[in-house]
């Protein structure tokens, strides 16, 4: 499972969850029609939930 432009309407507890539950990738950056997440800030959020990399 990925992480895509919408996940910016989830709250940061949201994407936490989701990311222990198995999202295992992200696309970073700013897409076609909407200002994505950095890379560094995407870096934090995994580290937070507890992924290594």
């Amino acid at each position: 499972m990925r992480f895509a432009g919408g996940r910016a309407a989830l709250s940061r507890e949201a994407q936490l969850r989701a990311m222990r539950a198995g999202i295992n990738g992200a696309i970073t950056g700013d897409m076609l029609t909407t200002t994505g997440s950095t890379v560094e800030s995407d870096r934090q959020l995994a580290a937070d939930a507890g992924l290594e990399f």
